[in-house]
């Protein structure tokens, strides 16, 4: 079954099958859409999601092996005499909307921010972490984690309908 729903490039509709569309997470396909229509063009955009998974860091400093060898959620691959190879759980998912250009918003969803802006990264993104881990450190169960991960998308679909137009950049 496929996991997003399309979204027509032009007049912004939502689709589970159409010519001339982007696609787009379910969870978030009707926020994004209506994000576009009131003339706040999105770029990329995504849900967050449950999944295991490890990223691999190569060369580390050697300096940091004794912290890693502490860390249940590493697992040494290789150690030489100045740096080691590790791979590292990613423990956190995220939902985020990259937006075409610079947006001044001046009310977030709730447990959303926005990234500062700089000279390399002129576009607004907004997004919600979701830790796998509670505060004392336990894992949450997958089923506390996709809760957490609809209850952000529910909060982004209700601001999405609570923005103003932003006429300036109407289609």
């Amino acid at each position: 079954m496929d996991p997003n729903y399309y979204i027509d490039k032009e007049t912004y509709a939502v689709y589970e099958e159409a010519p001339y569309t982007f696609s787009c997470d379910k969870k978030i396909a009707y926020a994004v859409s209506e994000m576009n229509k009131k003339g706040y063009k999105t770029e990329a955009a995504c849900s967050g999601h449950y999944k295991v998974e490890f990223q691999e860091d190569l060369n580390v400093d050697k300096s940091f092996l004794n912290e890693c060898q502490q860390n249940p959620r590493c697992i040494i691959k290789e150690v030489r005499e100045k740096n080691f190879d590790v791979w590292t759980e990613i423990d956190y998912t995220i939902l985020y909307v990259l937006f075409k250009e610079r947006y001044d918003f001046l009310e977030l969803p709730e447990n959303f921010t926005m990234d500062a802006y700089n000279d390399l990264f002129p576009n607004t993104r907004i997004q919600a972490f979701i830790s796998y881990y509670d505060e004392t450190g336990k894992r949450k169960s997958k089923e506390e984690i996709e809760l957490e991960i609809d209850k952000n998308c529910e909060r982004l679909n209700e601001w999405a309908k609570r923005l103003p137009l932003n006429e300036e950049r109407m289609i």
